[in-house]
């Protein structure tokens, strides 16, 4: 099995690795393709589609693991990999969150991964027995920091795949910086003084 790719946006990705905030796989109707989303600005993102797509029959269950083989060996050093399936981008991670989901559901903790800028994305669902027994939320901490240090910089986060204004744009209203424009100061001209 070899994954194909889409060389223009592979490259894209590849000479400005520290914009991706993770690679996960999607769905395009009854295929499926490995993405980037990428940070394009303060608040903006785009799902960048690196491979072709393929059906969902054949389409590799370990897609990272074929990626890590072949373009991505180097590209992925400084990413944390969850079964073959989501990589995020330790550059651009502050931390990770967990929350209580519906209690009637099996899996009911869900976690998610913060990104520096405030944003955020789904990582995985586990039972609250199963995610208090290897640690809670310290377990996924302690593995960020084999990568960096932990300061998380946010206390709120924004989801990144609620604000989509199109299948491959994500607009945040709320962490886009608003450029304000500083008044000209004049320039204070010194004046000889008298002997």
């Amino acid at each position: 099995m070899q994954l194909e790719y889409i060389d223009e946006n592979l490259n894209r990705i590849m000479q400005n690795p520290d914009s991706v905030l993770y690679l996960r796989p999607y769905d395009i109707g009854n295929k499926r393709a490995l993405f980037a989303m990428v940070k394009e600005e303060q608040g903006v993102y785009r799902k960048v589609q690196i491979t072709k797509e393929e059906s969902k029959m054949t389409f590799p269950f370990e897609t990272l693991y074929w990626f890590y083989n072949g373009p991505g060996y180097f590209f992925l050093k400084n990413f944390i990999c969850f079964d073959n399936s989501l990589a995020l981008n330790s550059t651009n991670l502050d931390g990770f969150k967990a929350k209580d989901l519906d209690e009637s559901k099996i899996f009911n903790v869900g976690i998610f991964a913060t990104f520096d800028d405030g944003s955020a994305t789904f990582v995985i669902r586990e039972r609250k027995k199963r995610f208090e027994k290897q640690g809670g939320i310290q377990s996924y901490i302690d593995l960020l920091r084999q990568y960096k240090e932990y300061e998380p910089k946010h206390d709120t986060y924004e989801f990144i795949e609620r604000y989509s204004t199109d299948d491959y744009t994500f607009v945040i209203p709320k962490l886009q910086e608003k450029i304000e424009e500083h008044p000209k100061v004049k320039k204070l001209i010194p004046t000889k003084k008298d002997d």
